[in-house]
């Protein structure tokens, strides 16, 4: 009743994407189709795989998978217990790849039962969230610029990418066009926590709201150090994968950052917010750089985040979907959805 396509998508950027590990003017997705047939002719579901190097993920090794998925897919198969039985069958399915399958298999579902994408996923649509806007690294005498020429003050908060280079002059130029709280993200740029406390203290008393994986995943004793000696909370980004969150991450983190792309999908997602809430850590919904078709699975389960950073279609040059609006540093919903 079900088969599935895989497009590659092209996505021209309104920006140099540069964080501490690489730097981008174009992002190459795919958007996943599921095609009813039979019974569910006429209807269709879509998801977007935004896969991510930093996880070993790549654009041949999406499409080997694909092909081992739809192999193991029977075209009969019309229930998420089925789907989810496959995919776990799939050996090394990019977790990118596998959130694709599973919001396309979710909305073909939904329709074909007659249930709105909440109601079937028995979670409660919110129609409008406050998101961060993420400037990434840049010459800092460029900052004011691209704050002011592209009107962000809009947004309720700014969250800046760093590397080691000039972190402390990279803030200190945004503060001089920006009023509001800020987030740091380092995207393990700092090898050592003595390096980066020496970089919080620096800072003095500008307001930031949170800082985000300062050094490498690996670096577990140093999480340990900063979660014990920082004045500002810590978030977890690299560090989360598709596992349950860890234990031992109340004692390094205050909180994670939760992007459904690196978990596997919505109910993997899902399923890491509710064991963060539960363990006291704070919640924050991420992105990759994806389109609004992404963007509009993450934000139904915007019930159960505290932060969101979900800006990544805002950097596009043209938005294939237009399923989100951003208004006035909000996102709403746009077209299908």
């Amino acid at each position: 009743m079900i088969q599935f396509q895989l497009e590659k998508l092209q996505l021209p950027l309104n920006l140099t994407w540069k964080i501490s590990r690489n730097s981008t003017d174009e992002k190459t997705n795919f958007v996943v189709k599921a095609i009813g047939t039979g019974a569910m002719k006429g209807m269709i579901g879509y998801g977007e795989v935004a896969f991510n190097v930093r996880y070993g993920e790549s654009l041949e090794g999406t499409e080997k998978a694909f092909e081992q998925f739809r192999q193991l897919w029977n075209p009969e198969y019309h229930t998420m217990e089925q789907f989810h039985h496959v995919a776990d069958e799939c050996e090394g399915l990019p977790m990118s790849l596998r959130c694709g399958l599973e919001c396309a298999t979710i909305e073909i579902l939904s329709k074909f039962v007659g249930k709105d994408i909440p109601t079937f996923l028995r979670v409660k649509k919110l129609n409008r969230l406050p998101t961060s806007f993420s400037l990434p690294i840049m010459e800092n005498e460029a900052i004011a610029d691209f704050v002011q020429s592209r009107n962000l003050s809009r947004f309720p908060v700014l969250k800046i990418k760093i590397d080691a280079k000039d972190p402390h002059g990279a803030i200190q130029n945004l503060i001089k066009v920006y009023n509001g709280p800020i987030r740091v993200d380092a995207n393990e740029a700092f090898p050592r926590a003595k390096d980066f406390l020496e970089f919080e203290k620096a800072l003095g008393n500008i307001p930031i709201q949170f800082f985000e994986q300062p050094l490498p995943g690996s670096e577990i004793d140093g999480y340990l150090e900063l979660k014990a000696k920082c004045r500002t909370p810590i978030f977890a980004d690299e560090s989360v994968t598709k596992e349950e969150i860890p234990e031992n991450f109340p004692s390094m983190f205050h909180g994670v950052n939760i992007k459904i792309m690196k978990s596997g999908g919505i109910y993997r997602a899902l399923g890491q917010l509710r064991q963060a809430r539960s363990m006291g850590l704070k919640t924050m919904l991420g992105c990759m750089v994806e389109t609004s078709l992404g963007i509009s699975w993450a934000m139904y389960l915007g019930q159960f985040a505290d932060y969101f950073d979900l800006d990544g279609h805002l950097f596009l040059k043209h938005d294939p979907f237009k399923r989100i609006e951003e208004d006035q540093g909000h996102l709403i919903w746009g077209g299908l959805h």
